[in-house]
């Protein structure tokens, strides 16, 4: 034997490696180079993003509001943009929003840009433009480059992209693709054939290589605001409004804010143990990011397929999280993926009655024959979004409030809603991170991060309803602000108290709710997708011919289906696409000076106190800091005068 057992390896001093350590003394291993960020405070190129940004909203609010506009960066507000989801209708909803606001210059006010599903499709396929234009050395930034040249790109692409996705070797190629990820180790699942279908509508097919991280150049010196993408860990058997955990996606970082764990976006999907990669992968491509951020539909993969069956009556939230609550086939939480079935019927499928007469709506088509070719995704858990669990042997029972003052005493909730937030992630080889909107449908949490102090959020709502103006029908337009409030509560974030709507009165086309007793609470403006005004008015105080009736249609109530949530094509009517883009650039232009106002008061706010906090004395003196440490932050972060008004 030539190891000497009596010398201390790590000094090389005589003597027992026990010798010095007292009983009961805990030893820790300090790690030097981990492929993970352990922390809950922002990451330096956010940072230095949020100090360029700055400057750029303050010198354009001095444009648009002149003398209330801000003296400094300290009298700035933080704006940030909130789409919802929806599937393509979110999608075509934020483009005709995206148009109002540039066209406002609120746009260049906005300091992050929030997406989720069908919203998150069209931000990150509007960034993934700048990069495209910017080769061409055309557009450097978001406000020279005109969002509606950008959506008649996508308009142009969801024309041209119907038949292709049938063609048999576009079959053969998504199960080569699946195959060739599963040899090398990394799982499967419907949303790798999803995404690549939504990748080459938006992105363009000879764009499908663009990857996340290649926004952070458009976006790391202030230039353009963040883009912030949303998505949620959840757990096979369990709801994801009793279980879930956020995560957020940015061309700087992807991580879970819970648990303090992010790293670079080029490093998701790579194989981890205990924070350091030990296989690594390829970034994923953006088309796959988008399929997982959109993923409720490869879950809801038969209601697209067989829109006719008894589980399609079902409300669509509902009918999500029956599915993740289902038990996903695996025997062991490393299998990974069923044996391949060798058959070949759906090819064979190309040739039925149903594709050649077209029956069947074209995505449901290609649903079918993907489905049939594909048999192992009729496992639930392989169709939703399957990830190599990068906190893998990491201490998953420690983990951090959004909030450094969380009260540990628990806030009482309506059961059913968020019961399941105190468990801790699953310790398993493969995660499944779906589509945010199975847990709320806006993107409300990571945005509400206490290192991000957002004073406005400017929300635009497209979640389903069964009527346009649901009077009298119960219906709550500000349900998802009520659920995220609550959300707020549980974790002790400032968040104004959402009013209660009388369902007997009309819809409005924006809510603006603020609390007026806590300056700490950010104010939050609600756009609805409602057709009220558009129909009398061509423009915000034009008003429309008695013969002009183009304004003058439905949305949750066509006859046609063709704003449903599960159509994935316009091609049939352009016009379709340009009716609600243009209805809600107008109802966005119609309330742009509403929007103006809010930010003008929350100038004069910060004129008023040195800076706004999302903690108060209250939550410093209630913490289990000791005394001294206490007195030391109230020092710090808290002027006498914002003192007195806390």
């Amino acid at each position: 034997m030539d190891k000497n057992y009596s010398s201390d390896d790590l000094n090389s001093r005589p003597g027992s490696i026990f010798s010095g350590i007292k009983r009961g003394r805990h030893i820790f291993q300090k790690i030097h180079n981990s492929d993970l960020r352990y922390s809950l405070a922002l990451c330096g190129s956010e940072k230095y993003f949020r100090s360029k940004r700055k400057e750029k909203v303050k010198l354009k609010l001095q444009e648009l509001l002149g003398q209330q506009g801000p003296k400094s960066v300290r009298h700035t507000p933080t704006i940030a943009l909130l789409g919802s989801g929806g599937g393509f209708r979110a999608m075509v909803g934020m483009a005709g929003a995206m148009n109002a606001l540039q066209s406002s210059g609120i746009l260049e006010t906005v300091t992050y840009a929030a997406g989720l599903s069908g919203s998150g499709w069209y931000i990150s396929s509007f960034y993934n433009s700048i990069i495209l234009y910017q080769q061409k050395q055309t557009y450097p930034v978001l406000s020279s480059l005109n969002s509606k040249t950008v959506n008649e790109e996508i308009k142009s692409r969801i024309e041209n992209s119907k038949m292709k996705f049938l063609a048999p070797e576009k079959i053969r190629g998504y199960v080569k693709t699946l195959w060739e990820k599963h040899k090398v180790g990394q799982p499967v699942s419907f949303t790798d054939i999803f995404g690549t279908m939504i990748g080459e509508s938006l992105l363009g097919k000879n764009n499908l290589k663009a990857r996340l991280s290649d926004m952070t150049r458009h976006c790391h010196a202030g230039e353009n605001p963040l883009p912030v993408m949303v998505a949620v860990v959840v757990k096979p058997k369990e709801s994801a409004i009793k279980y879930h955990e956020w995560v957020e996606f940015t061309p700087f970082e992807i991580g879970v804010p819970k648990y303090g764990t992010f790293m670079k976006p080029e490093n998701f999907g790579s194989e981890f143990f205990m924070g350091s990669i030990v296989q690594k992968f390829e970034e994923f491509p953006l088309h796959f990011l988008q399929g997982l951020w959109g993923s409720a539909f490869s879950i809801l993969i038969h209601r697209v397929v067989d829109p006719k069956s008894p589980i399609s009556k079902q409300s669509e939230t509902d009918e999500m999280n029956l599915i993740i609550r289902a038990e996903n086939g695996s025997s062991s939480p490393d299998e990974d993926m069923p044996r391949r079935r060798s058959t070949g019927t759906g090819l064979d499928r190309l040739r039925t009655s149903d594709c050649e007469d077209g029956s069947l709506p074209f995505f449901n088509r290609f649903c079918l024959i993907v489905n049939d070719r594909c048999s192992f995704l009729s496992n639930r858990g392989i169709r939703a979004p399957r990830v190599l669990n990068f906190m893998r042997g990491l201490d998953i029972e420690r983990n951090y409030p959004l909030s450094p003052f969380t009260s540990d005493i628990p806030v009482v909730q309506e059961e059913g809603e968020f019961q399941l937030l105190d468990e801790a992630i699953p310790d398993r080889k493969v995660l499944h991170i779906v589509d945010g909107g199975l847990a709320m449908n806006l993107p409300f949490p990571p945005v509400l991060r206490p290192q991000r102090a957002v004073d406005i959020f400017i929300a635009f709502e497209f979640s389903a309803r069964s009527l346009d103006n649901p009077i009298g029908e119960n219906f709550d337009p500000l349900q998802q602000v009520r659920l995220a409030e609550k959300w707020a509560r549980i974790h002790d974030i400032p968040f104004p108290h959402v009013p209660v709507i009388d369902s007997n009165e009309p819809l409005e086309e924006v809510y603006v709710i603020k609390d007026e007793l806590n300056l700490n609470a950010p104010i939050i403006i609600v756009f609805m997708l409602i057709n009220k005004t558009f129909k009398h008015f061509s423009k915000p105080g034009v008003k429309r011919e008695e013969s002009d009736k183009s304004g003058n249609f439905p949305i949750f109530e066509n006859s046609s289906n063709m704003y449903s949530t599960f159509n994935f094509t316009y091609a049939k009517d352009r016009k379709s696409f340009e009716n609600l883009e243009n209805l809600m650039e107008y109802n966005v232009l119609n309330n742009i000076e509403l929007v103006k106002d809010v930010i003008s008061d929350v100038v004069k706010i910060r004129r008023r106190f040195r800076t706004r906090h999302t903690i108060s004395r209250k939550d410093i003196e209630g913490s289990s800091m000791r005394e001294r440490e206490k007195d030391e932050l109230l020092n710090t972060i808290f002027a006498k005068d914002d003192l007195l008004n806390i």
